[in-house]
């Protein structure tokens, strides 16, 4: 699985698993959740904006970002998307997760309020899709 894996990575760039165990229902949820957040309006949006915050989670507007700047083309126009970030909860009680050297990579997200359960879903999404990298790099090692 290793080489198939390599050699789709040498020859396309990319590659697809199949049979991941991620439960289709969950994918279902995570879309419609996601969905039902983007189609609140710019204003219920933007109070959960990412300006000013450490770690880069919560909503980008259109234009927010442009992936060409991180190429060296400052002047870029942004990305004709909006994004939403999260990152990994912070596990209780492990001091690392509050280190000056975690700060980027654990920041606090933030979470709407509407969908309701946008947070539940988008952390057991996550969770899931762990779980696939995790069996992914064991294959690789």
């Amino acid at each position: 699985v290793a080489e198939m894996v390599n050699e789709a990575c040498i020859k396309w760039g990319f590659f697809l698993i199949s049979g991941h165990g991620v439960p289709k229902h969950l994918i279902g949820r995570m879309f419609s959740v996601s969905y039902e957040f983007f189609d609140l309006s710019e204003e219920e949006k933007l109070q959960y904006d990412s300006t000013g915050r450490k770690g880069g989670r919560g909503y980008f507007s259109v234009g927010k970002k442009a992936l060409a700047r991180t190429y060296g083309d400052l002047n870029a126009p942004g990305d004709q998307k909006e994004t939403f970030v999260s990152g990994a909860e912070p596990i209780d009680g492990d001091p690392y997760y509050f280190t000056p050297e975690a700060e980027g990579h654990f920041a606090e997200n933030i979470w709407p309020t509407y969908p309701s359960d946008m947070k539940q879903v988008w952390i057991m999404y996550r969770e899931a899709c762990q779980g696939v990298a995790d069996k992914l790099l064991n294959i690789m090692e």
